[in-house]
């Protein structure tokens, strides 16, 4: 109930709804619009540093779009192990980079989402990720967090995160339903 319970709160507060305010939503006034589309990849993301991404986002500009999202893969074992292409945050690779750029030129914000890839391992969809030992949940969060941090951290910083988003968990689920 909890988890539901904040889920709606944290859906409705996206959307700008308050129990205090009777107008109907399309009344009410809401900052500016998110118009955005996820700009996907046959492959791993490295399309997303060739040519053909400039034409494809001034496509999406004109047809509205004001954020576009890319989604970097990691790839998830099934011992917790989370595998990515490690790189130097400070000059990360043209497939991050130059989306970011990219966008940035055409006036579009741009959303880095990472993307769990679990094909090949014995879970059917994302919400399947579980482990029996303590060791495989913190092999998963080290390194998943290694890899979030990692892209947080290069394409618009220069490598830099700024101290306050360097919070880093040390809570680790210890049941199998993910309670900790």
């Amino acid at each position: 109930m909890r988890r539901t319970t904040c889920v709606s709160l944290a859906v409705a507060a996206a959307l700008g709804w308050s129990s205090t305010d009777p107008a109907p939503v399309a009344e009410r006034s809401f900052p500016a619009r998110i118009r955005g589309i996820t700009l996907s990849t046959h492959l791993d993301g490295r399309d997303w540093a060739w040519d053909p991404i400039v034409p494809t986002m001034h496509e999406l500009r004109e047809l509205g779009a004001n954020w576009i999202a890319v989604h970097p893969y990691a790839a998830i074992g099934n011992d917790g192990s989370v595998r990515f292409h490690e790189f130097d945050p400070r000059t990360p690779p043209a497939y991050i980079a130059r989306p970011v750029r990219e966008a940035h030129a055409l006036g579009l914000k741009i959303l880095i989402k990472p993307h769990l890839a679990y094909w090949g391992t014995r879970f059917g969809w994302r919400g399947e990720i579980d482990f029996a030992e303590e060791a495989q949940w913190r092999r998963f969060f080290e390194q998943y967090e290694r890899w979030i941090v990692t892209l947080a951290a290069g394409p618009t910083r220069g490598g830099r995160l700024r101290r306050r988003h360097r919070a880093r968990s040390t809570a680790c689920p210890t049941s199998r339903n993910g309670a900790a």
